[in-house]
């Protein structure tokens, strides 16, 4: 989080004395994905796979005669 807080702004300073391109956006939307998805799974949030899921697949598997 701290490395992304000084990289990305230092590739916007990069970016702006460079060209007129907004090329910064890119590593910027992609490490922030993968910032906010590492911080979503270390707190234990998932809006897909979450709690209620597993807990339904688990009563699922439970009441199936064949697993």
């Amino acid at each position: 989080m701290v490395s992304y807080c000084i990289v990305i702004p230092f590739l916007a300073y990069i970016n702006y004395r460079t060209t007129s391109f907004p090329w910064v956006i890119f590593p910027a939307l992609g490490w922030g994905f993968g910032v906010v998805a590492n911080g979503m799974e270390a707190y234990g949030y998932n809006p897909i796979f979450g709690k209620s899921w597993e807990e339904c697949k688990m009563r699922e598997y439970m009441e199936d005669d064949n697993f």
